[in-house]
């Protein structure tokens, strides 16, 4: 069970460290990605943790809250 346990937090980190690559690249492009869980909450522009609601959108236009 501990090696499921640290091959699961393993992918998790994965999943994060390719995620902030794939939004640095995005940022060179002109896009500005924010993590924007959750009904009421503050989208960020920094996470740790997967984040299922990413929103991407050139730096220029406003992010539609809805």
């Amino acid at each position: 069970m501990a090696s499921l346990k640290a091959s699961t937090l393993l992918l998790v980190s994965l999943l994060v460290i390719v995620s902030m690559v794939l939004i640095t690249i995005l940022g060179t492009l002109g896009m500005v990605c924010k993590c924007c869980n959750g009904r009421g909450v503050e989208c960020k522009t920094e996470w740790l943790q997967p984040c299922p609601h990413l929103r991407c959108h050139p730096w220029k236009q406003q992010l539609n809250h809805r």
